[in-house]
């Protein structure tokens, strides 16, 4: 297992957040849109890049 870190909690959070979306486009796909996936994977980036 890797050492935590706050790089590796910040990728852990994403992929979270991410899977969820994900998830909830193939389920619901009238109530999600492409837009919160993509917001998220920008938002995920913005903060990598800090």
């Amino acid at each position: 297992m890797r050492e935590w870190t706050p790089q590796s909690h910040l990728e852990e959070a994403f992929r979270k957040v991410l899977f969820r979306l994900v998830n909830q486009y193939l389920s619901f796909p009238e109530d999600a849109t492409h837009g919160k996936i993509v917001r998220t994977l920008v938002a995920f980036q913005q903060a990598r890049a800090c």
